[in-house]
């Protein structure tokens, strides 16, 4: 298991809603910090080449849309901030420093 950071930007057009939430729909009912913009921490036990498969396989568009998955796992950290979700944060990254 381990924490993969995963950031992506949706082309605003026609039916950019429709891709965005059919690619969230992947994070529900898994551990996530997600109190940035287009960014997911996500604990997975698949590989971050796993995990960006399966979000290709959303409503993800790749002629439009941009996704870069990595792993973190046991990476150090520095959050800035006004962080609402701490706790989530140092469990997917317990190295990380919060100021």
């Amino acid at each position: 298991m381990g924490t993969l950071a995963i950031t992506f930007r949706f082309k605003d057009d026609g039916d950019r809603e429709e891709r965005y939430e059919s690619f969230m729909k992947y994070f529900e009912g898994k551990k996530t910090w997600e109190e940035t913009t287009s960014f997911v921490l996500l604990d997975s036990e698949l590989s971050a080449s796993e995990v960006a498969a399966k979000l290709y396989l959303t409503k993800f568009s790749p002629s439009r849309d941009k996704l870069l998955v990595i792993d973190v796992t046991g990476d150090v950290g520095q959050a800035w901030g006004n962080i609402t979700m701490p706790f989530t944060l140092k469990s997917l990254m317990p190295k990380v420093v919060i100021s």
